[in-house]
């Protein structure tokens, strides 16, 4: 450990030569680590030799450490931002079971909701059922949860059938009128109207739909230019 690696002079010097400590271990926190010569004390020791240069003095202390991996901060490289998948009509695709909300980034959701079940041409159960007046009758059975910052204003319209729910058929064609009044007689209604803050909800909506199979789209007024949800059915 006491060794020292001594540096020969060049025959045209005639200064004694001096001398380089040999790379030394020491510990730390993180393992074992070695002290090495920095790069330019290594240039001023090759120039030594040079014809015409004297040898220079040795590099100051507090040069160049090389450590263990370990021993350097972790990465803060930014983390990558979520892009949910979105369909052709710039809404937000989801599946039965799976949540969606509207919030605040970095905050909690205002309210959420979830459809938990889809169901077509199930018998009505309604005082004075109609038959459907465009072929077909489509349950969805929602979840909801509002906040106790939840305001009204944050989803206008709520999850009332005739406000902003649509169905879109295989052919991509956009079904507006799909809240009729043979839609509302097939079940009593039971969905919220208004919502209320910390409040949690569980109902059903049926819509009057010209095609046993399509996709169900919830955009509300206010998100007309952001999108909203959709989902197969």
């Amino acid at each position: 450990m006491n060794e020292v690696t001594r540096l020969t002079r060049c025959e045209d010097q005639t200064r004694p030569p001096f001398e380089v400590p040999a790379a030394r271990p020491f510990s730390s926190r993180y393992g074992v680590v070695r002290l090495v010569i920095p790069v330019a004390a290594a240039a001023l020791v090759l120039a030594a030799c040079s014809p015409g240069n004297e040898p220079s003095a040795p590099p100051p202390s507090g040069g160049s450490v090389a450590v263990d991996d370990a021993s350097a901060p972790p990465s803060t490289g930014t983390t990558p931002t979520v892009v949910p998948n979105r369909s052709p009509r710039n809404n937000i695709v989801k599946t039965v079971g799976e949540m969606a909300a509207i919030g605040k980034p970095g905050e909690s959701d205002l309210i959420s909701w979830t459809i938990t079940d889809t169901a077509v041409d199930q018998p009505c159960t309604g005082t004075y059922p109609r038959p459907a007046e465009n072929g077909h009758f489509v349950s969805i059975f929602l979840e909801v949860k509002s906040s106790p910052e939840f305001t009204t204003d944050v989803l206008p319209g709520g999850f009332g059938p005739q406000n902003n729910w649509r169905i879109v058929d295989a052919e991509g064609f956009t079904h507006r009128n799909i809240a009729t009044v043979a839609a509302a007689m097939c079940h009593d209604s039971d969905w919220p109207d208004p919502l209320a803050p910390a409040s949690k909800y569980r109902f059903r909506l049926t819509f009057d739909s010209p095609t046993p199979t399509g996709i169900l789209t919830f955009v509300p007024y206010d998100r007309v230019s952001d999108g909203g949800w959709e989902w197969p059915f």
